[in-house]
């Protein structure tokens, strides 16, 4: 029965390489891992003969795999992930030390194929990066400087840079934004030489997403230091857009982070290059809107919510209503969210006039009386709070108050 154990390898195989990869190129979000765990147990279960002694792969399968009568010990906790070689449940640490001993062996590297181990080493990546550890990030630089020092044709892939920069952003390390900047600038720098043969869909996401997990850590640093270091990856980044031999293309996420380093610049200019990027934006998904570069709710809301902090009122009022336009007219499918008003409703009550006060009210009375199920919640209301409070209009506020209440 040699024959059905290589069928069901190979359908393993087949299945860990296909385009079904758990990362959405959109998001960079991992998928779930017990439905990966059950699609690939079942490529191997159905060909098992009724003598095959291997282990069910995961826990929906056991109470069906399992002969009457015999309990099956399974692996417990959340260590336990996709598959070995017989689609065994492993444990991450013991599979990253024999991962280890697999490539520093030149012998057993010689004898196990360089897709095996290229599917392994991205299973372990995906399980730390799941299912966040303090070791986690240190722990996936290992393993890739492994795959860099090995003799056989295990390359190193962009999903694994991702994958280790995910590691290292979700690790609860100190400085652990250093390696991860320092893995994302040596993706970036080997666009000559990785990216024009890897650029499919799904490696173009994580570029992206990768760019953007690096530049939104950055930016919620404090410090001039982190902006700036954010403006050098954005620098970088644009020019192998630029670069058509490259093949690597913008996509929402990407440019939203882009958005928000704009809009945490000093720069006088930042204001107006955001919201010429804004209209890019929208502008190249009504020529394609197969493209990913849709604007989403974070688009508008991160330039509204500058605008507002800048003092340009009337700036931040007219990019919501235009949202508003475009979503009503189908353009865009996002829509404003609460923070899109309450940074409107934030900027209007720092004006301390009368007419800005009433306008906040209004605001309020219309977002009461909708039907979309957007309503005002506690910071909308004190927002006109205060807006009326520093008027000295104290019955004024105090309705407000009352309308808060009954909400």
């Amino acid at each position: 029965m040699e024959w059905r154990r290589r069928l069901a390898r190979s359908a393993l195989h087949r299945l860990l390489s296909s385009s079904e990869y758990p990362c959405t190129p959109r998001t960079g979000a991992l998928q779930q891992p017990e439905d990966l765990i059950h699609k690939q147990c079942h490529s191997i279960i159905n060909h098992r003969t009724s003598s095959s002694s291997h282990p069910p792969l995961c826990r929906r399968c056991h109470a069906t795999d399992a002969k009457p009568g015999r309990k099956r010990k399974l692996p417990s906790g959340d260590d336990a992930i996709r598959f070995r070689k017989e689609g065994i449940l492993i444990d991450p640490t013991q599979e990253t030390n024999r991962l280890f001993a697999v490539l520093s062996d030149k012998k057993a590297a010689a004898s196990t194929p360089a897709t095996l181990i290229e599917n392994q080493v991205v299973a372990v990546l995906m399980h730390l990066a799941m299912h966040p550890r303090k070791d986690g990030g240190p722990m996936a630089s290992r393993l890739i400087d492994a795959v860099r020092s090995t003799s056989i044709s295990v390359g190193l892939t962009v999903q694994m840079y991702h994958l280790v920069i995910e590691c290292w952003i979700k690790s609860d390390v100190k400085d652990a934004i250093k390696p991860a900047e320092h893995l994302l600038r040596e993706l970036l720098n080997r666009g000559k030489t990785l990216l024009p043969y890897d650029m499919d869909g799904e490696a173009i996401g994580h570029v992206n997403s990768s760019f953007a997990l690096v530049v939104h850590t950055l930016l919620r640093m404090d410090g001039e230091q982190s902006v700036e270091k954010a403006n050098s990856l954005i620098r970088r980044i644009q020019s192998l857009y630029n670069n058509t031999k490259c093949g690597l293309e913008p996509n929402v996420t990407a440019l939203n982070a882009i958005l928000n380093a704009l809009c945490h610049s000093n720069d006088e200019n930042s204001a107006r290059e955001a919201k010429d990027l804004l209209r890019k934006m929208v502008n190249l998904h009504e020529i394609d809107t197969k493209c990913d570069m849709e604007p989403s709710t974070t688009s508008f809301a991160v330039v509204i919510h500058h605008l507002a902090k800048l003092g340009d009122i009337g700036g931040a009022r007219d990019i919501l209503q235009w949202m508003i336009r475009l979503h009503e007219d189908g353009t865009i499918s996002a829509q404003p969210d609460i923070f899109c008003f309450n940074s409107l409703l934030d900027g209007l009550g720092k004006i301390n006039s009368r007419t800005a006060a009433q306008e906040i009210e209004d605001i309020l009375t219309e977002m009461e009386h909708t039907g979309g199920g957007l309503r005002p919640d506690r910071l909308s209301y004190t927002c006109c709070i205060h807006a009326y409070a520093r008027l000295g209009d104290a019955e004024k506020s105090e309705n407000v108050l009352r309308r808060m209440l009954d909400a």
